[in-house]
């Protein structure tokens, strides 16, 4: 196999080479076997995480986030496609596409509708409240997607506001879960189990 590498890519890779007193040739088989353990390794947390369908699901997700950022450094001058009107709209049109292709067939119970969505809200709004989200929202609103953190906690305390109930099964199917959102973990639902 050969390929050609930028002078800048080469450079690094040489030096990289002589740190670890192996060839370049062996420096750059050993990064590409890391990269391809790593991207297995990355679907494996996936699946372990949110199982088998939704987990490749994510990572399929990820890939058209990823070509997106693409599409929006070729046809326009962004280097995100978060920051371009138009691809986050190309963005848009193809996860509905794509939401569309997995919607089952058949009628559509309204009540059992709502009360999925409530659910799926309340669930959100709670791990949102958690450590980790917090700590991850402080860490990238100190970065360049700050903004767009913003955005999305605006867009999660828009529907913060208490939630109607559709069901006595909808009421036991969430006691357990407490909503709080602020930068604070949700202490809530410890309280409760104790």
């Amino acid at each position: 196999m050969s390929f050609r590498l930028r002078p800048e890519t080469k450079q690094r890779m040489d030096r990289e080479a002589a740190k670890s007193s192996r060839s370049v040739a062996q420096e750059v088989e050993l990064r590409l076997e890391q990269t391809l353990r790593d991207q297995s390794l990355l679907q494996e947390i996936l699946t372990l995480a949110y199982g088998d369908f939704n987990g490749a699901l994510l990572y399929f997700l990820g890939n058209i986030f990823k070509h997106a950022d693409i599409a929006a450094r070729t046809f326009e001058t962004f280097k995100f496609w978060r920051d371009d009107k138009d691809t986050s709209k190309a963005v848009e049109n193809v996860l509905l596409s794509l939401l569309d292709a997995l919607h089952p067939s058949g009628d559509v119970n309204d009540l059992r509708v709502a009360n999925s969505e409530q659910f799926i809200w309340r669930a959100i709004l709670e791990e949102a409240s958690e450590e980790e989200w917090v700590a991850w929202r402080s860490h990238l609103r100190e970065g360049r997607v700050g903004v767009r953190v913003e955005l999305i906690e605006k867009w999660l305390r828009e529907r913060e506001e208490p939630l109607p109930i559709h069901s006595d099964f909808f009421k036991e199917a969430t006691k357990h879960i407490s909503i709080s959102f602020d930068d604070q973990p949700n202490r809530g639902s410890e309280e409760q189990k104790k």
